[in-house]
């Protein structure tokens, strides 16, 4: 039945979006407690190892930043779904990597300033996102939330 529906919505969309994964996992839990499949949905763990190598190049420019960064990951992936702290990685590994390339004297936490991030959200808002065109408003949004999600906790 999940497989039928996942067919569908591949044969409709040519791909199955990132999106569709919670719905589909609360959708095989139901069917698992209603007995119509054998085996609960898998669940998948956020590894923070992965995360390592996708650090080195801001740890090897800028590893006092680097670490306020993953240290707050750490932390919030303590009571955060894994899902929540894949974004907010990956909203921290964009600001730190713009930051490497755009101010590389900014090299901790505490040295970063407003017309840092307002150049960063100038920035954003003239990038590309994965299939060419610019970032939706809304992956800004959540690009600028998770940042200061981050500044407004460390403090």
């Amino acid at each position: 039945m999940v497989g039928q529906v996942l067919a569908a919505v591949e044969r409709r969309r040519r791909s199955i979006p990132k999106s569709f994964s919670t719905p589909m996992f609360g959708l095989r839990a139901t069917l698992f407690h209603l007995g119509t499949l054998q085996q609960p949905p898998p669940k998948r763990a956020w590894k923070p190892a992965s995360r390592a190598s996708r650090w080195v190049p801001i740890e090897s420019a800028t590893p006092l930043l680097a670490a306020t960064m993953v240290r707050y990951l750490d932390q919030i992936a303590l009571s955060r779904r894994p899902g929540t702290i894949g974004q907010a990685d990956t909203s921290l590994r964009a600001f730190a990597g713009w930051l490497n390339d755009h101010h590389p004297h900014v090299d901790t936490v505490a040295a970063i300033r407003r017309e840092h991030i307002e150049a960063y959200k100038s920035w954003l808002h003239r990038q590309d996102g994965r299939q060419g065109r610019k970032f939706s408003a809304a992956t800004i949004t959540h690009r600028l939330g998770d940042l200061r999600s981050f500044l407004d906790r460390i403090i």
